[in-house]
């Protein structure tokens, strides 16, 4: 089996520069999860949160959450309007009823527990009950319910759509109202044991979908989520596991209502990584957003963070007129530098022939924040700073 990572764009607009752990490849569960990386950049693809395929759907204000199965290779997205799961193809767009919920009063929210293979949907009735059902892989309930109220002693919510990881053995699903943040569930505990904590939602309203990015290195876990709302100001973004952004975008105009992380068991290297998102408009639509980062092959990666190690690359937090970077580098290389405003817009740049070690320094006409990507061989990272 060959087994993959992504690798991350040089995205503009990063909140925050990434360092890489050590490396390890102990533990992973390599057999299992497509794994992701976030250090070798991947150039002409596009950059996070740009849609790059649309399908509508034939129905008004329905869409709602949706979650990726991958031992079918399809999305599982619920509908409002007629309380029916449909299956989506993500190759071509087509779908069908998968099954029908039978909801007491508005159906939203799905995950799927890869663990035992079995659906788990909100039920909405009214303020005074949210409840998730079970359904075994063919739509069957198997009644199983947990009550939102009964787990987390919180009152007038309810789930939206969440994930599960198979290392954390955990589900983590967005609240929608009493606080708005992200719960932690062990659903294969019996009802009353299973909340197991709750993680801070990173944008200013409820949540209404996330889907775990599985990198490298660690053991294989989750190390970010993409996150989604819909209400008066839209946020899409990555976030850490602890609720930090680290890069979002505001689109404004999606209604998106869930989302989950494509990853499609015929993987080659090279595939841009996509996140799916459905929206709760007219009609209701299905988006493919990219994430800015590329499936990689698993042993030419650990080749080159083996390499990557040996570059010693530093921007200082605050600097006087202008940005200095200094830089250590294994063998001689093309090493390009460029500084962006906060808005994105790129106002300088250089890339030259360098050896050893060194300095290259740009000037910069005004003060404020900027982020500056450095980019040498099989280097590539984002640091912020300061002029002033």
């Amino acid at each position: 089996m060959i087994k993959y990572a992504t690798a991350l764009i040089g995205v503009v607009g990063l909140l925050a520069a990434w360092s890489p752990d050590a490396l390890t490849t102990e533990g992973m569960g390599l057999d299992n999860e497509p794994l992701i990386t976030g250090y070798t950049p991947m150039y002409g693809r596009a950059p996070f949160g740009t849609i790059v395929q649309t399908w509508n759907l034939p129905t008004t204000y329905g869409g709602a959450g949706i979650v990726f199965v991958r031992d079918s290779n399809l999305f599982y997205c619920v509908n409002q309007t007629d309380d029916n799961v449909y299956k989506f193809d993500p190759s071509d767009g087509s779908y069908t009823v998968a099954f029908a919920t039978g909801a007491s009063q508005i159906a939203w929210g799905i995950h799927f527990d890869e663990s035992d293979g079995t659906f788990w949907v909100t039920d909405i009735n009214g303020s005074s009950v949210a409840i998730w059902r079970q359904y075994d892989g063919n739509g069957t309930p198997t009644g199983k319910t947990f009550n939102i109220f009964t787990e987390t002693g919180a009152s007038a919510c309810w789930w939206a759509s969440g994930d599960y990881d198979a290392q954390m053995n955990e589900v983590w699903v967005p609240r929608v109202s009493a606080g708005d943040m992200i719960d932690r569930f062990d659903l294969s505990q019996p009802s009353g044991s299973t909340f197991k904590g709750q993680v801070t939602n990173p944008a200013p309203y409820s949540l209404r979908g996330l889907g775990f990015l599985h990198h490298l290195p660690n053991d294989g876990s989750a190390n970010s989520m993409i996150l989604c709302n819909w209400y008066a100001e839209e946020y899409f973004g990555e976030a850490t596991l602890t609720g930090t952004w680290i890069q979002y975008i505001s689109p404004g105009s999606w209604d998106c209502a869930g989302n989950d992380v494509w990853e499609p068991a015929d993987l080659v290297p090279s595939d841009s990584v996509y996140d799916f998102a459905a929206s709760n408009s007219s009609p209701d639509k299905i988006y493919k957003i990219a994430l800015g980062y590329a499936w990689q092959d698993l042993n030419t990666y650990v080749e080159e963070e083996k390499e990557r190690a040996l570059y010693d690359i530093r921007v200082p937090s605050v600097s006087s007129g202008r940005v200095t970077v200094s830089y250590l580098v294994p063998r001689p290389v093309d090493m390009t530098v460029s500084v962006f405003d906060e808005s994105g817009r790129l106002v300088n740049g250089t890339t030259n022939s360098v050896d050893n070690s060194g300095e290259l320094s740009l000037s910069i006409s005004s003060k404020g924040v900027y982020f500056v990507r450095v980019s040498a061989g099989v280097y590539n990272e984002v640091f912020k700073t300061v002029v002033d």
